[in-house]
């Protein structure tokens, strides 16, 4: 194959080996658009007719006939022949930057045009670039840090969605080092975006005493700034992190200040996310009420703005409030509601229902689906870099009394079924709960 791809690299003109070698910088696939940005950018010519008569030879396939627009593919043995020969020509780097301009200025106009981050439109985006936002932070930590951080800061509300949190702790750690000399560096805003989402990627990868540290570092920047939106912002992130220290009482405090901040602004998705927060402090100091009544109004509020994936964690939070009271068929009701309602897979919604069945299924004495549910929740955790069960504690005493009843043996066998699982499986097991 690869004597083949030689012979016909051979015989291509200059312009079209200069053309597949871009293409190549690609992850696979990418717009059309963007290999003629990269080529102009980069100095390295106009590829318009190169790429026609590269689909011709069938070195890579175009979705459209026109260059100017639709994607191209191209398969990956002829990618990695491309991207090796990219090196000789004297304007690979400069194409290199022009990638992750190309991919920078990409990422935020579809922020300011594509609706709120975070949004369907907006994860569908990233979803169907994402390869290729990666290459471009890749290349980034050797050329430009700076547009590389820029990208990083667009991504956190995808990363959460898709439960990339080592990936995102990962990308923000490098691209934001060394944070003081960053936080100097860029303005008021950005350093405040900065801090916020790097304490983000500690709270999703359970080191949440960092990320209190940092929440309280943006806090001050927001405060220093007279922004109440910023404030508000950070106080509400602040409550998360210390929920996550089981630091209840103080968090509930934060949380309150954030709310009193949001009320009466037309943000249904900000105050709903404090709202459901406040609910899990409720929860944590037995106030079971007071959670329900927040986790409805925040269910309530994302219905509004038909956002899904926040539907489908406050019926997750709701069964918590059950569970707690230790009423398992409410419970169960509400997780197997979240389950049905999460088309898109989102992971850390599924564990989070998969835990909540853990419980369940040790109220009920059914010891070898605890373990099985247990493995598959363990493993899903560990793909998406977030050790810890949200409650832990229940999790714990649930394998605990499991492994008891089952003795080790049928215990660990029982958690490595679980952990083998596909997650539909999974989910077939816990319905059965």
């Amino acid at each position: 194959m690869r004597a083949t791809i030689d012979w016909s690299y051979r015989l291509l003109s200059e312009q079209e080996r200069t053309t597949l070698c871009i293409c190549a910088m690609f992850a696979g696939a990418g717009s059309m658009e963007a290999v003629l940005a990269v080529a102009a950018a980069g100095g390295a010519g106009n590829t318009d007719s190169a790429m026609m008569a590269l689909a011709d030879k069938h070195l890579l396939r175009l979705s459209k006939p026109s260059p100017s627009q639709g994607r191209f593919e191209m398969l990956e043995v002829i990618r990695e022949y491309g991207r090796e020969h990219l090196d000789s020509f004297s304007y690979a780097r400069a194409c290199e930057r022009a990638f992750i301009a190309y991919y920078a200025e990409l990422v935020w106009r579809n922020t300011r045009s594509g609706g709120s981050v975070g949004s369907d439109s907006w994860i569908d985006f990233v979803s169907g670039e994402y390869m290729n936002i990666c290459t471009a932070l890749r290349w980034s930590v050797t050329h430009d840090r700076f547009l590389g951080l820029r990208i990083a800061l667009a991504l956190p509300g995808f990363w959460e969605r898709k439960g990339l949190f080592a990936e995102a702790r990962d990308w923000l750690e490098t691209l934001a080092e060394p944070l003081d000399e960053t936080i100097e560096r860029e303005g008021p805003l950005d350093a405040w975006r900065t801090v916020t989402a790097l304490a983000l990627s500690y709270h999703w990868t359970g080191d949440n005493a960092c990320a209190c540290a940092l929440h309280r570092q943006a806090l001050a920047m927001a405060r220093s700034l007279s922004d109440s939106g910023l404030i508000s912002k950070s106080l509400n992130n602040l409550g998360i992190a210390l929920l996550g220290l089981r630091r209840q009482g103080e968090a509930r405090r934060v949380l309150e200040q954030a709310l009193a901040l949001k009320e009466g602004r037309d943000d249904a998705w900000s105050i709903g996310s404090t709202v459901g927060n406040l609910g899990i402090a409720f929860r944590m100091g037995g106030e079971y009420a007071k959670a329900l009544k927040c986790h409805r109004r925040a269910r309530s509020l994302f219905h509004s703005i038909s956002d899904e994936c926040g539907e489908i964690e406050e019926l997750n939070l709701i069964g918590d409030v059950y569970r707690d009271r230790s009423d398992d068929r409410k419970a169960a009701s509400h997780y197997a509601a979240s389950l049905e309602a999460n088309v898109e897979g989102i992971r850390t919604a599924i564990a989070h229902s998969l835990e909540g069945f853990v419980a369940i299924a040790a109220m009920r004495r059914e010891f070898r689906r605890v373990a099985m549910l247990a493995g598959a929740v363990t493993r899903i955790r560990r793909e998406i870099g977030q050790p810890a069960p949200l409650a832990a504690a229940n999790f714990e005493k649930a394998c605990a009394a499991a492994r008891a009843s089952l003795g080790d043996l049928c215990f660990e066998d029982a958690l490595k079924v679980g952990a083998e699982m596909a997650v539909p499986a999974a989910i077939e097991v816990a319905r059965t709960v």
